[in-house]
C-alpha cells in the first residue's frame, strides 16, 4: 500500500468539521477529506463506493477494494489524502483496518499500512453546550450546514420548527463528553500527539487554523491567505436563547449535580467542584492520566492549591499535566481564550496574578521573558506572605531570579527556579526533564507537583542554580542545532542522500537529542518545534552573561549570537528556530527537506512516573 502523506481530523458531531473539510478542499493541495467510512457497516461502505458485495470472494477482498476508494476519493489529485472521522465510527473502522492489515499489532501502524504516514488533527469544541444545542438544532429542523450566501449547504430533512427540550440537549452533551473521553483515550493509548484545533479558534480565525494545519502537512502555508469560508454559522437567536435558558434552569440546581448533566465540563467556579471534576473526567475517561503517579507522590502537597501563570506553548502543557492528574488549579494568562479552554476543562479561571498569590498555596509562573516575569511578580508581591511559594518555570536570568527572589523570601514566602528542558513534546506528556534550584525543604514541599508535570526531577541548589544550568543546556542545544544544519546542507551538496545521512548520524557518535528530533521537522520542511529564534537569541544572550559574570571568554557562542541575529534580520524573530537553515539553503541553492519525515516532534518514550535524578557522587539519603 502507498507511503502517502495523509490526515484524519478526529471530531464529533457539530465541531466545524465541515467548515474545516471545505477549507482543505479549496486549497487544492491538501486532499479532499470527507466522512469516508461514516457508516460502521462494510455493506453501506460498499453502497457508498458503487462496488457490488457478491464480486469479492472474502471480506479482505472487500475491505482492500473499499480502502482504495476511500484513497482515491480522499486524495482526488492533490496527493495528499484527507479523512474525517467521527466517533461513532472510529471503533469499528480500526476492526476493519486491523482485518486488512493483521501484521501491525498496533492502531497507528496500521492506520500506517492503509494510508501512509499519518497527521492527526483532534478538532473539539470547548463550549459543550453550544455544540449540544447545535446539534439538536440541527436534527430538529434538518439543517445541517449553510453556504456563505445563505443558500441551503446541507439538509437532512423535512424543515421543522425546533422545540426546546433540556432533557434531549443534556443527553447530546453526555453523548459529546463520551465521544471526547473516547478520543482522549485512544490518543494516550496510542501514543499520538495530535495537532489540536479548537472549533472557537476555527470559527474566528478560519484562514489561520487552516494556515496552521497546512504548515504541519508541509504544505505551503501562504495559500490559506486566499481561501474563503463557504460555510456559515447556524447560530441564532433560538439557539441563543437556549443556552440561556438551560444554564439558568441547570444553575438553580445543586453544583455537583449541574457537572454530572453537562457531562463532565463544568463552569462552576468552586474550588471544591474542579477538584471532583477532575477525578470524575479521570474516571470516566475523559482526561486519562498520562501516568498514574498522583496516588501516592502527591500525597506531600495534599490540599494545596496551585496558580498557573503562562499558557503559552510550554505553559500549557505543563498546566494541563497538572489538572488531568487532580490537582486544584486555577490559571491565567493574557489569552482569554486559552483560560476558558482550562475553565472548561475543570479549571479555574484566575482574574489576575495578585487574585493567584492571595488564593492559592502555590503560584508558577512560566513568561516568555524576564521582563515579564519583572511584571508580573510587581502584582502578585504585595499578597505574599510566610507559607506561600513562588516557583518560576520561565527561562530566565539567574542574576533575576535571584533578585525577585529575594523579594519573595523577605516576605516570608519561598521562591523557587525551576526551568524545563526536552521540548513541547515532551511538556504535552509529562516527560520533559525539569530542575528546580532552592532550600531542600522547599524542594521537598513541590516535589509532588513537580513529579507531575514531568519525568526526570533534579535539584540543582540553591535558587538560581537551575537558571545557569538551564541556559547552559539551551546553549548547547542551540549550537549543535547550527551544526546540525550545516551538515545536512554539506551532506546534499556533497550528494548525499539525505534519509541516509539521516541514519549514518543517527547511529554514529554525532549524534544527539536535537539531532533525533530538530533534523527530523528540518528534513520534514515544517521545521516547526515550536521555538522560534527570538527565543534563542534570548537564551544564549542569558548564556552570555553567566559567561560574562564568571570571566569565561567564550568562543562560540558570540559567533552563534551573530548567525542568529543575522537569521532574524532576515526571517523576522518570530520564524520557527529551525529555519535558522534558510541560511545556508539560500547560499547554496538546496532544498534540505527529504520524504519520510515527521512535521512535528512527537514523544514516543516510554511513559514512567516522575523520579528526582541524584547527581553522580551524591548520596540518595539527602
Amino acid at each position: 500500500m502507498p507511503e502517502s502523506r495523509s490526515y484524519m481530523i478526529c471530531t464529533s458531531p457539530r465541531s466545524g468539521s465541515t467548515l474545516l473539510c471545505m477549507l482543505l478542499k479549496e486549497t487544492g493541495i491538501a486532499g479532499r477529506p470527507d466522512s469516508l467510512f461514516y457508516q460502521p457497516s462494510l455493506e453501506r461502505w460498499l453502497d457508498f463506493y458503487g462496488l457490488p458485495n457478491h464480486s469479492f470472494g472474502t471480506r479482505k477482498e472487500a475491505l482492500h477494494a473499499v480502502f482504495e476508494c476511500a484513497r482515491n476519493k480522499g486524495t482526488g489529485d492533490t496527493g495528499v489524502f484527507g479523512l474525517r472521522m467521527q466517533q461513532p465510527s472510529f471503533a469499528y473502522f480500526l476492526k476493519q483496518a486491523g482485518l486488512l492489515c493483521p501484521g501491525h499489532i498496533n492502531d497507528v501502524d496500521r492506520i500506517k499500512a492503509a494510508f501512509g504516514r499519518t497527521l492527526f488533527i483532534y478538532l473539539h469544541r470547548s463550549d459543550a453546550l453550544a455544540q449540544a444545542v447545535s446539534w439538536v438544532m440541527a436534527e430538529q429542523t434538518g439543517l445541517w450546514h449553510r453556504a456563505a450566501d445563505g443558500s441551503e449547504l446541507e439538509r437532512l430533512g423535512p424543515p421543522r420548527v425546533p422545540r426546546y427540550d433540556s432533557a434531549e440537549i443534556a443527553g447530546h452533551m453526555a453523548d459529546l463528553a463520551a465521544m471526547d473521553a473516547a478520543w482522549e483515550d485512544w490518543f494516550a493509548r496510542e501514543r499520538v500527539a495530535p495537532l489540536r484545533i479548537s472549533y472557537e479558534g476555527l470559527a474566528q480565525s478560519p484562514q489561520e487554523t487552516l494556515a496552521r494545519v497546512l504548515k504541519a502537512l508541509g504544505l505551503d502555508a501562504a495559500l490559506a491567505r486566499h481561501v474563503l469560508p463557504l460555510t456559515a454559522r447556524l447560530a441564532d437567536a433560538t439557539s441563543r436563547n437556549w443556552i440561556d435558558r438551560f444554564k439558568v434552569e441547570k444553575t438553580s440546581q445543586p453544583a455537583t449535580a449541574y457537572a454530572l448533566v453537562i457531562g463532565g465540563r463544568p463552569r462552576s467556579s468552586c474550588a471544591q467542584g474542579a477538584k471532583a471534576t477532575a477525578a470524575r473526567r479521570v474516571a470516566a475517561g475523559r482526561d486519562p492520566p498520562v501516568r498514574a503517579r498522583l496516588s501516592e507522590t502527591a500525597k506531600g502537597g495534599d490540599g494545596m492549591k496551585v496558580g498557573f501563570i503562562g499558557l503559552g506553548n510550554v505553559g500549557g502543557k505543563l498546566s494541563g499535566s497538572l489538572l488531568r492528574n487532580g490537582i486544584d488549579l486555577s490559571v491565567h494568562d493574557l489569552n482569554d481564550e486559552l483560560v476558558s479552554d482550562f475553565v472548561a476543562r475543570g479549571a479555574q479561571g484566575g482574574e489576575s496574578p495578585a487574585q493567584l498569590m492571595r488564593d492559592c498555596d502555590a503560584v508558577i509562573t512560566c513568561l516568555p521573558s524576564p521582563a515579564a516575569s519583572d511584571a508580573v511578580m510587581a502584582q502578585m508581591l504585595p499578597e505574599i506572605r510566610p507559607g506561600k511559594i513562588w516557583m518560576e518555570m520561565s527561562t530566565t536570568d539567574e542574576a533575576e531570579v535571584k533578585r525577585l527572589g529575594a523579594m519573595v523570601i523577605e516576605r516570608g514566602g519561598a521562591a523557587v527556579d525551576c526551568p524545563v528542558s526536552g521540548g513541547c513534546h515532551r511538556a504535552a506528556t509529562g516527560n520533559i526533564s525539569i530542575f528546580a534550584g532552592c532550600d531542600r525543604a522547599t524542594f521537598e514541599r513541590i516535589a509532588p507537583f513537580l513529579k507531575t508535570m514531568g519525568r526526570r526531577i533534579l535539584h540543582t541548589g540553591e535558587l538560581g542554580s537551575a537558571s545557569v544550568l538551564k541556559v547552559i543546556t539551551n546553549y548547547l542545544a542551540t549550537a549543535n542545532l547550527v551544526t546540525c544544519c550545516e551538515a545536512l546542507v554539506t551532506a546534499k551538496a556533497a550528494g548525499m542522500d539525505l534519509n541516509t545521512t539521516y541514519e549514518a548520524i543517527a547511529i554514529s557518535s554525532g549524534t544527539s537529542f536535537v539531532h533525533e528530533t530538530e533534523s527530523q521537522v528540518i528534513l520534514n520542511g515544517s521545521r516547526d518545534i515550536s521555538f522560534t529564534m527570538d527565543l534563542v537569541k534570548k537564551d544564549i544572550g542569558l548564556f552570555q552573561d553567566v559567561a560574562d559574570r564568571a570571566g569565561v571568554p567564550l568562543e562560540v557562542n558570540p559567533l552563534l549570537i551573530d548567525i542568529i541575529d543575522d537569521g532574524i534580520a532576515r526571517f523576522g524573530a518570530r520564524e520557527l528556530s529551525p529555519n535558522i537553515i534558510k541560511r545556508l539553503e539560500k547560499a547554496t541553492g538546496l532544498d534540505i527537506r527529504a520524504a519520510g519525515f515527521p512535521a512535528e516532534m512527537a514523544d514516543d518514550e516510554p511513559e514512567e512516573p516522575g523520579y528526582e535524578v541524584m547527581p553522580k557522587g551524591v548520596t540518595a539519603t539527602r
